[in-house]
């Protein structure tokens, strides 16, 4: 039993340290759905990394006769108890961990109760991904880092950060109702904010957010693409290409941003020049008779492009691979091997790297 107008011995407003295993759920608490396991895991997080930002309010617990039973029953902050309760599962606390709260016994409990949750409006969507990224930049903390201060995903801090980096003219929009959360995604698939703007300029905010997408990766090169398949993300990605990654859809690998690149690489007999320098300088001579006498002219191009891109060099003794050129060329190294494997198996005879 739960004393309503009096409090033995303890003033109402009265700031008390309460051990946590005194605590108690009030029955008077109008919230009578349980707390979400995620909102637990986020308060413990939280906690953990930042303290009980705001006191539990409590009220003593009292015997049918009117004595106290050395108990308090939280009115408000049941979820901030069960999210130390967490932690005392696992061992980041003791279950006496004194906890900071406000005794209220002059107001009535359900009603605080309710009030605390009714009266208070959440924050918007566009101010809570500026302030994720603020606190990022700032504080130099990568998502991980802020995932586990604040209880959630690194996959969903990456989310926030990337819409927090949208266009501010477009957030604005979000805020005052012209844009749709599934519009500023859409606009998110990038982080340049004026060609963010320019495509919202071209059909302000009449576009839907797959229009959106098609737009602002129109210049790119789906991942799915046979090119892409035959260079390879990973070897692209060693010459120095990046790949644009939509953080709310299934973008099936990405867009790769560098077409120049993709395209170098893709070009017959780029990856076999690149391969047969991979031990040491040849001549052009030699690199020809290497290459099964690939033609002189294509192969005097691609050695042109290849120098242009950084990736190989012209020295007295021949052509050589850059740093660059031998970072990428490690990436080719599981190929061949699977290629030799497949070879001794019966499969053909033709180098994998051959007229590539």
């Amino acid at each position: 039993m739960i004393m309503s107008d009096k409090s033995p011995g303890i003033p109402s407003g009265t700031e008390v340290r309460v051990p946590l295993n005194k605590l108690k759920k009030s029955p008077r608490n109008a919230r009578k759905t349980p707390h979400s396991e995620a909102a637990i895991e986020a308060l413990a997080a939280s906690i953990a990394a930042k303290g009980i930002l705001q006191n539990l309010v409590i009220e003593p617990e009292v015997d049918g006769e009117g004595a106290a039973t050395g108990f308090f029953c939280v009115t408000i902050g049941e979820g901030r108890r069960l999210a130390q309760l967490l932690r005392v599962k696992r061992k980041e606390i003791k279950k006496s961990e004194p906890i900071r709260c406000i005794v209220d016994t002059a107001n009535d409990p359900h009603e605080i109760s309710l009030d605390e949750n009714v009266t208070r409006e959440s924050m918007h969507p566009a101010d809570q991904f500026e302030a994720f990224k603020k606190f990022a930049d700032e504080r130099g903390f990568g998502a991980e880092e802020i995932a586990a201060r604040f209880g959630v995903t690194a996959h969903v801090v990456r989310q926030r950060l990337r819409l927090g980096a949208v266009s501010p003219l477009l957030i604005q929009l979000y805020r005052d109702g012209d844009l749709t959360l599934e519009q500023v995604m859409a606009f998110a698939i990038t982080d340049d904010q004026a060609r963010q703007e320019a495509v919202h300029e071209r059909f302000a905010c009449d576009c839907d957010p797959s229009t959106i997408r098609r737009l602002l990766t129109e210049t790119h090169v789906a991942a799915t693409d046979r090119r892409v398949r035959l260079v390879g993300l990973e070897a692209y990605a060693e010459a120095g290409g990046t790949v644009l990654r939509d953080l709310f859809t299934d973008d099936r690998g990405g867009y790769l941003e560098d077409v120049a690149l993709l395209d170098l690489l893709g070009r017959r007999w780029t990856l076999r020049i690149l391969w047969e320098l991979r031990d040491g300088a040849l001549t052009s001579r030699a690199l020809r008779t290497a290459c099964d006498e690939a033609s002189p002219t294509i192969l005097q191009t691609r050695l042109t492009e290849l120098r242009e891109a950084g990736f190989v060099e012209l020295a007295e003794d021949g052509y050589w691979l850059t740093a660059l050129g031998r970072e990428l060329i490690a990436t080719l190294a599981p190929l061949n091997r699977f290629a030799e494997r497949w070879s001794k198996q019966g499969g053909s005879q033709t180098s994998a790297t051959a007229g590539v």
